[in-house]
């Protein structure tokens, strides 16, 4: 089934978390040695309502982690910024309806998606005002930056792709018509642009990935050897696709080879008692939002299993993270 989050990010968040419950079971929180304690920082700072960073954050690398908001339509929506990989509260963004995707390129600069805004901000490394708000004609969920040109890619709800030139002006919009919906999206190496989302055509819906190759107008439809259900994020590691799957006979995330129009999955990597969503991967972790659990947690990848870090301050609904490395 589909979790009510991934149908419709608008819904409450409140709801969505509920039925994560029903699906997945609720866990306990993980009892994580360095779970980040609440800092003065962040108390001070809250009362204000305004977008704020600590002066230090600048020359720091940075975990950008998407607060999706709560209420019918999306309200009070924020990105909270941490240190990384210490975890301490240096920053929140505020002034969202519903922010819902991240993603960084090869400056630093920080792309953050509003699904009920329909903007796409651009932030620089540790700033605290946006530098350039792109518009979209659909309700934009994840996204990626091609790390060879600078195109941002966005994974809309419509299940077309809005590919803005070098991250500015307007975009090039792409459909596939396999796709209900598309949630996110990940450039590899090459240019290459992996997209997940729900199969327009299947009897359930289920998980349907497609790439659009470099230079390519027209989608390619992914056909993986194994059953995905429920689209949970999509990554590129370097090496693999790696896709998340919410589908409580499945949960995991997956290191899938694409050769041409097959994936042939490599490995599972289970997350102990967590949902995968809108996860980032960062050489030797993997940084998963756990929306159920209202925290952030960080797993040694590729090997997953429990938890290493788990940030509980400053997390409410998170949906998306992003690292943005300071500038050297």
């Amino acid at each position: 089934m589909k979790s009510s989050f991934l149908c419709n990010y608008v819904v409450s968040c409140c709801v969505a978390a509920a039925m994560l419950a029903g699906c997945g079971g609720s866990q306990p929180p993980i009892g994580a040695p360095d779970a980040m304690p609440q800092t003065s920082a962040i108390a001070t700072h809250a009362d204000r309502g305004t977008s704020w960073m600590l002066p230090e954050a600048k020359s720091e690398d940075l975990l950008y982690v998407t607060d999706s908001g709560y209420g019918s339509f999306g309200d009070g929506g924020s990105v909270s910024v941490f240190s990384y990989p210490h975890g301490g509260v240096v920053g929140d963004l505020t002034a969202f309806s519903s922010p819902n995707g991240a993603c960084v390129d090869k400056a630093g600069n920080v792309f953050i998606s509003d699904i009920n805004e329909r903007e796409i901000f651009e932030y620089a490394h540790g700033g605290s005002q946006p530098i350039r708000t792109l518009g979209d004609a659909q309700q934009p969920n994840g996204c990626s930056v091609d790390p060879r040109t600078g195109n941002l890619a966005v994974a809309n709800i419509d299940g077309s792709v809005a590919i803005y030139r070098k991250g500015k002006g307007s975009a090039k919009t792409y459909h596939n018509p396999i796709l209900i919906d598309a949630y996110y999206c990940a450039f590899d190496d090459d240019g290459n642009l992996f997209v997940d989302g729900f199969n327009y055509y299947h009897s359930n819906h289920n998980f349907q990935l497609v790439e659009l190759p470099r230079g390519k107008g027209t989608f390619k439809d992914i056909t993986i050897n194994e059953t995905f259900v429920t689209p949970t994020g999509v990554q590129w590691d370097g090496q693999y696709v790696v896709v998340g799957d919410g589908d409580p006979e499945h949960l995991g995330v997956y290191r899938v080879d694409v050769t041409g129009t097959q994936g042939v999955v490599k490995r599972k990597i289970s997350l102990t008692n967590s949902y995968p969503l809108g996860f980032w991967i960062d050489d030797k972790r993997l940084i998963n939002p756990d929306i159920d659990k209202q925290q952030v947690e960080f797993f040694r990848y590729p090997s997953g299993g429990l938890a290493t870090k788990v940030i509980t301050s400053g997390v409410n609904y998170p949906s998306a993270a992003t690292v943005s490395r300071a500038k050297t």
